[in-house]
């Protein structure tokens, strides 16, 4: 498999937008994933109002920005198919990731609403979380539907830093990996997706591997994208 995207996730109020930008124009294969949650907006790795719009602006000009959605946002589209939030905001992020346990739902999830989304607006992705919860509704999810923007995240880590103990085979979608990347693992994660199973595209996630004491590090980040560098498809490294 060849990495060709490295989602950094957790980037707050605490940080530089610019900083953020040029991170990305020195590794354009970087994507930011902003958490969002109703309930912990404006604390550490979930940033304000005001961050956010000023964030989302350099979204609609381009800079890879996908939305991570946490707790009740998650749970509105998925149970409810309220897609408010993402109409709202699909000009600013290229993908939605929806952080939800099946385990815990309430409701049937509405997935010809989430289909019918996706098919209206083609050039905008949903992530679902794969892990032990949540892989039998995944796996009767991708017997029955092939859409190429659902992409797929195995991440049992769920943010909490919990390292990947194996690479798992690829969806025949867009699939990715997470779990306590950091830059101690960095070189051998890397190396086990790149010697495993196909030559597929795929994309690695990674939040609390770029924190120090649990504060976003920018240092921390291009450390890492600098180390992903030989990994990641020649298409994808910055010129």
């Amino acid at each position: 498999m060849k990495i060709n995207r490295v989602t950094i996730t957790g980037a707050d109020n605490e940080i530089y937008i610019k900083d953020l930008v040029d991170i990305w124009v020195r590794f354009p294969f970087v994507e930011y994933g902003i958490l969002h949650s109703d309930r912990k907006i404006g604390t550490l790795r979930y940033p304000d109002l005001k961050w956010l719009n000023l964030i989302e602006h350099f979204g609609f000009n381009e800079l890879p920005l996908s939305a991570h959605l946490c707790g009740q946002l998650a749970k509105s589209v998925i149970e409810d198919g309220n897609f408010d939030f993402l109409n709202r905001r699909k000009q600013a992020y290229g993908r939605f990731q929806l952080n939800y346990n099946f385990k815990y739902a309430e409701k049937q999830p509405k997935w010809e609403r989430m289909f019918n989304w996706l098919m209206d607006n083609p050039k905008k992705s949903i992530i679902l979380q794969v892990n032990k919860s949540n892989q039998e509704v995944i796996n009767g999810l991708t017997e029955h539907w092939s859409m190429p923007n659902i992409h797929f995240l195995y991440d049992s880590s769920g943010g909490r830093g919990t390292e990947i103990s194996n690479i798992l085979t690829p969806f025949k979608q867009y699939t990715g990996y997470a779990g306590g990347i950091n830059l101690d693992n960095i070189d051998a994660i890397c190396k086990n997706i790149d010697s495993a199973f196909s030559q597929c595209a795929v994309w690695i996630d990674m939040e609390s591997g770029v924190r120090v004491s649990n504060h976003f590090s920018p240092n921390h980040v291009i450390k890492i994208l600098e180390r992903c560098l030989p990994w990641v498809m020649p298409e994808s490294k910055p010129a």
